[in-house]
């Protein structure tokens, strides 16, 4: 089993989340000088776990030009009859 060098993209677009280092069942190929990924079933040994860490966006307020208490937008209040 080899684990990631990079950190996966953050789970959230804004705001808090996770990402985390994979672990894959790899195998050097001597003649193409490559890495090659394989079924975890060919893999020996128990498969050690993922890396994880928080990670933090820019806060969803900021991400989309609004917040929760936006008074921009207009009241509806009740219109004519």
């Amino acid at each position: 089993y080899i684990k990631d060098d990079e950190w996966g993209p953050c789970s959230v677009t804004c705001g808090e989340g996770w990402r985390k280092k994979e672990v894959h069942c790899k195998i050097f190929l001597e003649f193409s000088r490559t890495i090659a990924k394989l079924p975890d079933s060919k893999c020996m040994g128990p498969k050690p776990t993922e890396e994880t860490e928080r990670c933090v966006m820019e806060p969803c307020s900021m991400a989309y030009g609004t917040s929760f208490g936006d008074s921009s937008a207009p009241a509806y209040n009740g219109g004519d009859r």
